[in-house]
């Protein structure tokens, strides 16, 4: 593969904000997912809210409202 093709190739994630990945059965077993990282979102949401709301734009907030509403 010459350079020329390895450049074009790469996405370009320099803006990137945010990087949201498929993991459930792709990269960790479905059993991790939910015997490790559901229990440790739900232990630890709370406290990354209080350190992080000042934070959140409305934009967030309409993303939040949006998933809440889908989940």
């Amino acid at each position: 593969m010459n350079s020329a093709s390895t450049e074009r190739d790469a996405p370009d994630i320099k803006n990137v904000d945010v990087l949201l990945l498929d993991i459930e059965g792709t990269i960790c077993s479905v059993s991790f997912v939910k015997d490790v990282l559901f229990p440790y979102a739900q232990n630890n949401y709370r406290e990354h809210f209080k350190r992080h709301w000042s934070l959140i734009t409305k934009q967030d907030l309409e993303s939040i409202e949006i998933l809440v509403t889908l989940a």
